[in-house]
């Protein structure tokens, strides 16, 4: 009598295991892509409020609102005085009165290069602007032609010291989630960087 029983064979078991194991490593793979992407775009989405939140400062600062009047001076009394590659000051027109005199005020924006975060001070008071995510090097790259020069992976400023002055400032500011490079190198999956480039006017600040 013919058997009509039936199994697997060792190739088709063999056949089955690899199908299932490639599955679940399709699984894995496609769970493990969203999660890095998902991770990419919240980083990045931190860096870009970051230093959205730093040029709108600055911008309020260098053009002026309905408490000061912004950045004041011209050739005589500078606007601008560049103190080091971190740091900058900006005289700004308290009391409002569209004259560089005695009664303006001077205030700081300084950037830590150990820790990436952005102090800003006035009257004495520093207040903090970031969680520490800014490429530091805040050099006035553009002291001579009133140019920004292009520079990757750096926060810059460019206004012009020598005549004819410029009535705007522009501002580069770049933020990396790992600003140290401890782990990754910048422009990575793992250390995204996001570059803003704005150019502010100061209504204020004479071109003589």
């Amino acid at each position: 009598m013919k058997n009509n029983l039936s199994g697997f064979t060792l190739m088709e078991a063999i056949i089955s295991v690899v199908i299932f194991s490639l599955v679940i490593l399709s699984i894995y793979s496609i769970d493990g892509f969203a999660r890095h992407h998902v991770i990419l775009s919240q980083r990045q989405t931190v860096l870009q409020n970051e230093v959205s939140f730093i040029m709108e400062h600055m911008r309020k600062t260098f053009a002026g609102t309905n408490v000061s009047g912004g950045a004041i001076g011209g050739l005589a009394n500078p606007p601008v005085v560049t103190v080091n590659n971190n740091e900058f000051n900006v005289r700004v027109d308290s009391n409002r009165n569209g004259e560089a005199d005695a009664n303006d005020n001077w205030v700081n924006y300084r950037i830590n290069p150990l820790n990436g975060v952005v102090f800003f001070t006035a009257n004495g008071v520093v207040d903090w602007l970031s969680t520490g995510h800014i490429m530091p090097n805040f050099e006035n790259l553009g002291a001579a032609t009133g140019n920004l020069v292009p520079s990757n992976n750096r926060s810059c400023i460019s206004y012009r010291i020598v005549p004819p002055l410029n009535n705007y400032i522009d501002v580069q500011l770049t933020a990396c989630w790992d600003p140290s490079q401890t782990s990754f190198p910048i422009n990575t999956p793992d250390n995204p960087c996001v570059t803003l480039r704005s150019r502010i006017n100061m209504p204020s600040v004479s071109t003589n």
